[in-house]
């Protein structure tokens, strides 16, 4: 049912009439889920279900009280971008001076062993591995019709775009602007070109944009994960506010503890791989099974748990033990590997009872 609600918003085929009556079909449930998400409080908390009113607006919520502070952060990256530019003389002089300190800074299409046009395409399904982000895929369970869900697509796509090149721009500044000598952290540049061109207010606005869109990201992903040991691997404890509690702090533990470990292996030394890793995981162990549900085709327990599995393998094979993951973005791999187990094992399923 929960699939059902969402199918009609990610895909739209068929005629424009057929379009329209799914659309009013939907708007009901989906309009009275979505106002509800506001006002209903229910005993079962924040993270009573992933389907749910309370759990949506626990997710989304603390998208939009984040959201305001990383909208100033989004400016001073603009001012960041435009004194930083100014500070080395302008486009021409930033080429100039990276070209001189590594001519690969300056190589548009880089040395992949594959060539950059498969380069190119595992970036793309690092794109569409978006669908299986469960913090992000919450957020279009509370769009109410299609026209809202263009809306957010344009407003994502012109966010990204801008935010994106004005952070590589301040990346690149950064090797120019910096002494290689006091950065002992690449991930310290930034704060470090901040600190050193704008004035405190601006730098702090900056870092308090940085936090809240970290903590919005981490906060979104504790709540499905709690949501689906409470309601899905355990489905009697929905109904303990207290049991839902506690599986939220041992969620919250266990990921504690796994960011602090990971800390010590050479390939998760920066939160930045850490992200890319795990961004991957999600999409090649989640998304064919989402996408292969919102189609509206069967999976039993068994398949899905095999398309999960050969996903996630897939990731890890193609990052440690291939090491093709600076050639090819192992999400590629990870959701082709999810597919093929679907197109193995789709005609192996057992027939539905009657």
């Amino acid at each position: 049912q929960r699939y059902s609600e969402v199918r009609p918003f990610f895909f739209h085929a068929g005629s424009t009439s057929r379009r329209a009556a799914l659309r009013r079909s939907q708007q009901g449930s989906m309009a009275s889920l979505t106002s509800r998400c506001v006002t209903k409080r229910t005993a079962c908390g924040p993270i009573a279900d992933r389907s749910t009113p309370r759990s949506l607006a626990a997710a989304t919520n603390t998208s939009a009280a984040t959201g305001n502070v990383t909208l100033t952060m989004f400016v001073s990256m603009g001012a960041l971008v435009t004194v930083a530019l100014v500070e080395v003389g302008g486009f021409g002089e930033l080429w100039r001076r990276l070209a001189a300190e590594d001519a690969a800074l300056t190589t548009w299409f880089g040395d992949s062993r594959f060539g950059f046009a498969m380069f190119f395409v595992g970036w793309i399904a690092a794109g569409f591995g978006v669908v299986g982000q469960p913090h992000v895929m919450v957020r279009y369970m509370t769009i109410a019709d299609e026209e809202g869900l263009s809306t957010a697509r344009w407003v994502y796509l012109s966010w990204f775009a801008l935010f994106s090149a004005a952070c590589v721009l301040v990346g690149l500044a950064a090797r120019v602007i910096v002494p290689p000598s006091l950065v002992s952290d690449a991930e310290m540049a930034f704060p470090l070109v901040a600190d050193n061109l704008l004035p405190g207010v601006m730098v702090g606005l900056m870092l308090a944009g940085l936090f809240a869109a970290t903590i919005s990201t981490a906060d979104s992903q504790v709540l499905c994960c709690s949501a689906a040991v409470s309601q899905d691997l355990i489905p009697s404890l929905k109904s303990s506010y207290r049991a839902v509690k506690i599986a939220t702090l041992c969620v919250t533990a266990i990921a504690l503890v796994i960011a602090l470990l990971v800390t010590h292996v050479p390939s998760f030394n920066s939160v930045f791989q850490q992200v890319v890793f795990a961004w991957s995981a999600l999409a090649g162990s989640l998304g064919p099974l989402m996408v292969v549900r919102v189609l509206g085709r069967r999976v039993d327990t068994g398949l899905g748990l095999a398309m999960i599995a050969g996903g996630f393998l897939a990731v890890i094979v193609w990052r440690f033990v291939l090491r093709f993951h600076g050639d090819i973005y192992d999400a590629l791999p990870g959701m082709l590997a999810g597919a093929l187990v679907y197109l193995i094992g789709a005609p192996l399923q057992r027939p539905r009872a009657a």
